[in-house]
C-alpha cells in the first residue's frame, strides 16, 4: 500500500520509487533506511534553480527523473542517500503530502539554504 503516490513518485513504509529515473523508462527504488536527509528547495520563477531541467543532470551530482511538468512546479526535494554521490531530485505533484509522508516516517527534512544551481 502506497502512503504517497502520484504519477512519478511512490512511497511506502520501506522505500521511495522514482519512475522515469533511468533511460528510457526505468524506476529507481530507494530504501528509506538509506536516506540521510531530504532537502526541500523552492525552484523559484527564474531559469536557474532546476525548474527547466526536464531530465538528467547539469552537474553530475543532482539527477532529475523525467518530469515534463517540472517547469510548472515550484518545490523540489533533493534526496541525500547514504553511500551515494548522486542526489536524486524529485518534484512531486503534491509537495505538502510528500513532506508529510517523509516526516511521518522520521526522515530528516531540511531547507536548502544555498540556491541550487543547475
Amino acid at each position: 500500500m502506497a502512503h504517497y503516490s502520484d504519477s512519478l513518485v511512490k512511497g511506502n513504509d520501506r522505500e521511495i520509487a522514482l519512475r522515469f529515473y533511468y533511460f528510457p523508462f526505468g524506476t529507481k527504488r530507494i530504501p528509506l533506511t538509506k536516506l540521510v536527509e531530504v532537502r526541500e528547495h523552492d525552484m523559484g520563477e527564474g531559469i536557474s534553480g532546476g525548474r527547466w531541467r526536464i531530465w538528467g543532470s547539469g552537474d553530475l551530482v543532482h539527477w532529475m527523473p523525467l518530469d515534463t511538468r517540472r517547469p510548472k512546479k515550484r518545490t523540489m526535494f533533493i534526496l541525500v542517500i547514504d553511500g551515494s554521490s548522486t542526489r536524486p531530485c524529485v518534484t512531486p505533484d503534491h509537495p505538502e503530502a510528500f513532506r508529510k509522508y517523509l516526516t511521518d516516517r522520521g526522515v530528516k527534512l531540511s531547507s536548502l539554504d544555498t540556491p541550487y544551481e543547475d
